[in-house]
């Protein structure tokens, strides 16, 4: 029996309905039975119009509409079928008739088969076609599970009954088991400053995430092994290149360690396969010609159909032939990802296993780094677009190719079971290593897997390509059934939804706010089937955004909101909205009781003339050649602001304000001993896209007190703080479409000028010309956006020199920031206290990434009075250093 479902005692065995061996009873079905494995069309149509007579122990939900039939078809596709829908009853039964009740177009196959248990082998009871009787007699087949597979789009039913010797028990479903924060501080969902992330990648400055919490960043493994070379040794002679990367721009170590330097938690999401997996022997015959071959022959055309091909599952193709119809549900076959997940979270996990690394000779061996938090397997897996992303190239077969970039999820949970630990252990080995290479087992091939390294990161599911809890309830009962030894494998159940107009068959044509969208209520939808099914386990949303090209189809109507959609002030509009929207969004997806969210994107992937969509959702401009680079849009500011609002706090599920012109949000943290609050509140209309007040003066439910008000202002990285105003007794702030928070118990914290903080003057002594490390403090601005400038003086420390910075009075320290021309020159330590203790901070390998050469630390408010930097090699050449803080009290 599944471990989360209920099965209600008295009804557990299937009943004696009459005395008569022969006599028959319809089954009652729920919606806890229906499994739709493939999670394409919605299952549950199949069974909505049940005659229901007395009590029952839990509710079944009736159709509006007798006529509705299932339709498997999804945004147009159908390359996805077979479809399968599995039914369980519970326990053993004896059939004796299915009946299914054809739709209006039924011109399809049903095949119908039945096991007594999972895995097991399925028999086929018949096939339902068109012209068939409706129902069908079975001779007291006994099973527990049958199986409807819906050959094709062409297969349309309306309605199956069940019939049995017996009658059945129903399957109920779980109580909710929920955490609430504000009356259990043992629950572990991440304060609102952790809960903000966005989407980034490594050639994006580590500086930008400054503006989130949380990074949710590509991790495309052919840069890592194999990229641009033919023959690339396979697994398990295979190697990976880190740091760096067989792309030098993309070193790993240097990024992440960046990113974690400013405070900010990592997810790397691991896709796009090594190229030496892909064959194009359904093509040519040729199944040693792979994609680096087609692209020296130029039967592909550049570096952008390159990386589109590779979002193929991670298979190789020489083993298992592809074909159009092809499922791939053995986990053998993911080996090479496991063989991934292994190398990334041994390296970057912590501790990490030292066994078994696999580098290439440009790198170092190393282990338990501790620079990652969480793992993605994959990104949507569910893609139904994979085969448009090729259409143009005549070399390659869209069919194929769209199969190929799709998992049902049965595939993906046997590529996850594999990641996981290797699907299992058998001796010390993995059993995928086994089924493999036999006992003849090459050196280096074991271990395999996210567990076996030891790394302790948390496991992500990969983000579907919409909130789809039919896949993930398809991957649960695979792993029920399959690896009843580990359950669900997942830390993170994980989605993407963008809110747009598409809806009930109308063409997307703009982005709709998420009010309109009903966000919050499709991420409560997520949070209640967690909460039911999967208590502890993560809830993400890790893709959601808008375009801010007035042309694009997911950027706001600009019809709507400007006069000409081709003037510079429609651009600057629809940069507006976004940067409201996209706050709204976090706000709304908190509400909802989501434990993560990141924006799509940090920078935009392309110039700000494209009107592709996704293409300019970034929090910052493209950095091509007629860009300026990185440019913060308002977006960025706007959630720097929530970030530096909310930080420490989480959403208060009990506090409800019913004014349905509002929303009004309370955040606070009552574990601490002096609780803070802070309440968001905007218009939830999208009728100006503008900070007019759509209310004025309205009066909120709080006595008056002293508090702040803060507003959203495009170049401040924390918003403007003003006071809030009293009316009859009562705090009352001016309501806009652009979201405010009224802060109780708090003060701004790091005081920011735009984003410049509020820089600490030190002197420094130690070795001489130390006076170089503070001779241009008035030139450095802009460091917290990374948008330092280069320094002309330096200060050169020799191995063991020690230089102290006295910042004249007690000091919470809360940035440090060091400039370098020079890369890789040493180690640089840095120390907070005095002579009579010494704290270690930081560690720092001195080197300058380009363009950025300065190096950023979050110290959180650390507090004392001196720093001390001491060189452990030679040569180390500081350009600058500068301190941000305010005095302690």
């Amino acid at each position: 029996m599944k471990p989360f479902s209920i099965l209600i005692a008295s009804l557990v065995a299937c009943l004696l309905f009459s005395s008569g061996s022969t006599a028959q009873e319809r089954l009652v079905i729920s919606p806890e039975m229906v499994y739709n494995i493939s999670a394409r069309g919605e299952a549950w149509v199949l069974f909505d119009d049940q005659p229901i007579w007395g009590p029952l122990a839990c509710p079944i939900p009736s159709t509006t509409d007798p006529t509705a039939s299932f339709d498997g078809r999804w945004n147009g596709q159908d390359f996805f079928f077979p479809i399968k829908v599995i039914v369980d009853l519970g326990a053993s039964c004896e059939l004796m008739q299915v009946c299914l009740q054809n739709g209006k177009r039924n011109k399809g196959e049903v095949l119908v088969e039945v096991t007594e248990e999972i895995p097991g082998q399925w028999k086929p009871l018949f096939r339902h076609r068109a012209k068939s009787p409706m129902c069908h007699p079975l001779s007291f087949v006994k099973g527990r599970y049958l199986q409807f597979t819906f050959q094709s789009s062409k297969a349309n039913i309306r309605e199956i009954e069940l019939y049995a010797t017996r009658s059945n028990g129903l399957i109920c479903p779980p109580p909710i088991q929920a955490c609430n924060q504000q009356q259990d501080c043992s629950c572990p969902r991440p304060p609102m400053d952790q809960f903000i992330g966005a989407n980034t990648s490594f050639d994006i400055p580590a500086e930008k995430t400054n503006a989130v919490g949380i990074i949710r960043n590509y991790q495309h493994i052919f840069f890592n092994e194999g990229y641009h070379t033919p023959n690339p040794p396979p697994y398990p002679n295979n190697s990976y290149s880190w740091s760096p990367s067989l792309r030098p721009d993309y070193d790993h170590d240097h990024f992440y360690q960046s990113v974690q330097d400013l405070g900010q938690g990592i997810c790397a999401d691991v896709h796009k396969a090594p190229t030496y997996l892909t064959t194009f022997a359904y093509k040519n015959g040729n199944p040693n010609y792979n994609v680096v071959h087609a692209m020296e022959d130029g039967l592909l055309s550049d570096e952008q159909v390159y990386v589109k091909v590779i979002e193929r599952k991670p298979f190789d193709e020489k083993r298992y032939p592809i074909s159009e119809e092809m499922e791939l549900t053995d986990p053998n076959a993911y080996i090479e990802q496991a063989d991934v997940f292994y190398q990334l979270s041994s390296r970057y996990g912590s501790p990490g296993n030292p066994a078994n690394l696999k580098v290439s000779p440009s790198n170092e061996a190393k282990h338990g780094l501790g620079l990652l938090q969480y793992l993605e397997n994959w990104n949507e897996p569910d893609k139904w677009w994979h085969g448009y992303l090729v259409q143009n190239e005549s070399y390659l077969d869209p069919k194929v190719e769209r199969r190929l970039g799709y998992f049902t999820p049965f595939e993906y949970a046997a590529m996850s079971s594999a990641v996981y630990d290797g699907h299992g252990q058998s001796d010390e080995v993995e059993n995928i290593v086994r089924a493999r290479f036999g006992d003849d087992i090459p050196s280096g091939a074991s271990p395999l897997g996210l567990r076996n390294s030891k790394g302790q990161l948390k496991f992500a599911m990969s983000g579907l390509t919409e909130i789809n809890l039919d896949y993930v309830r398809a991957i649960k009962f695979w792993f029920e059934h399959h690896r009843a030894d580990i359950g669900f494998p997942f830390d993170v159940i994980n989605f993407h939804h963008y809110s747009h107009n598409e809806q009930g068959g109308q063409e997307q044509t703009h982005g709709i706010c998420p009010k309109e969208d009903g966000l919050r209520e499709r991420i409560a939808k997520a949070v209640e089937f967690r909460d039911r099914y999967l208590p502890g386990v993560e809830v993400w949303l890790s893709e959601f955004g808008y375009d801010t090209h007035p042309k694009s189809i997911q950027s706001p109507d600009c019809q709507f909101y400007c006069e000409n959609c081709e003037e510079t002030a429609c651009f600057e509009k629809m940069q507006e909205i976004q940067g409201q929207w996209v706050v709204r969004s976090f706000l709304e997806i908190a509400a909802g009781g989501a434990d993560r969210a990141m924006v799509f994107t940090m920078r935009d992937d392309g110039p700000s003339s494209s009107s592709s969509i996704y293409s300019t959702a970034g929090l910052t401009a493209y950095a091509g050649p007629e860009e300026t680079g990185y440019e913060a849009k308002p977006a960025w500011y706007y959630v720097s602001t929530l970030k530096q609002v909310m930080k420490g706090l989480q959403f208060d599920a009990d506090f409800i304000h019913d004014d349905p012109r509002v929303r009004l949000y309370r955040f606070a943290d009552s574990c601490q001993s002096m609780p803070r609050e802070v309440y968001a509140i905007w218009s939830p209309t999208s009728q100006f896209g503008d900070n007019r007040p759509v209310i004025s003066n309205y009066a909120l439910p709080l006595a008056a007190k002293e508090a702040s008000v803060v507003h959203l202002q495009d170049g401040d990285v924390d918003g403007l703080w003003r006071p809030v105003s009293s009316c009859d007794g009562r705090l009352c702030v001016d309501v806009s479409e652009r979201p405010r928070f009224v802060v109780i118990h708090g003060d701004p914290g790091t005081a920011f000028q735009g984003c410049d903080c509020s820089y600490i003057d030190f002197r420094s002594s130690g070795v001489t010309e130390a006076l170089a490390l503070g001779d241009e403090q008035s030139l450095a601005t802009d460091l917290y956006c990374g948008e330092g400038i280069d320094m002309q003086s330096a200060f050169q420390l020799s191995e063991g020199d020690t230089v102290i910075l006295d910042l004249a009075a007690e000091h919470l320290v809360d940035h440090l920031f060091l400039y370098s021309k020079h890369e890789g020159k040493g180690q640089l330590e840095i120390h907070l206290g005095d002579e009579q203790k010494w704290m270690p901070l930081r560690q720092w390998q001195v080197r300058s990434p380009r363009p950025y050469k300065w190096k950023s630390f979050d110290l959180a408010g650390r507090q004392g009075r001196y720093i001390r930097l001491v060189a452990r090699e030679d040569d180390i050449s500081i350009g600058e250093v500068k301190l941000c803080g305010r005095l302690a009290e």
